[in-house]
């Protein structure tokens, strides 16, 4: 291996874990899957340009390809790993415990699409531009769909506390 190609793995290999981790929960599989987006894209690495995309987004949007083809594969159906493992925080009172088990409950209840969007945006930081080249969506579209997901998450969390 190249040291260009050792330095994309040090710097980027961590953020891809942690991302695709999110949706399989398996941690050899997750550790596999990013192999694999490792592998896409040096043999195509020629095809970047960083005027279209920074190489974390890009090497994301390789990722989410893998995750989705895998869940496609495997019949599988993503889910978010639980807030609480993804933190090293404790909640400060027990209402906040409550709130954090209701979202994720409401989180796990979306379609496996709209958790992807929810993981992108709010774990991974994600900008609506960054998710839009990920998942080949429409930018212009992205802030409805986002809202709507949100609204599905309110909704959702009233009938779990109801």
């Amino acid at each position: 291996m190249e040291s260009k190609e050792r330095k994309i793995i040090a710097r980027y290999g961590a953020d891809m874990l942690r991302f695709v981790s999110r949706t399989v929960r398996c941690h050899e599989d997750a550790e596999e899957l990013v192999q694999d987006t490792f592998v896409r894209a040096f043999r195509s690495l020629s095809q970047y340009d960083e005027g279209r995309a920074s190489m974390r987004t890009w090497l994301t949007r390789i990722a989410y390809n893998e995750v989705m083809r895998y869940h496609a594969q495997e019949n599988r159906r993503p889910r978010l790993v639980p807030l609480n493992e993804q933190q090293d925080q404790t909640p400060e009172t027990p209402d906040d415990d409550h709130r954090r088990d209701a979202l994720e409950q409401a989180i796990r209840r979306l379609p496996k699409d709209d958790r992807m969007l929810v993981s992108m945006r709010y774990a991974d930081g994600l900008s609506i531009r960054e998710i839009a080249f990920i998942t080949g969506m429409k930018e212009q579209s992205l802030p409805v769909r986002m809202q709507r997901i949100r609204e599905k998450l309110k909704l959702e969390i009233r009938k779990i506390r109801d």
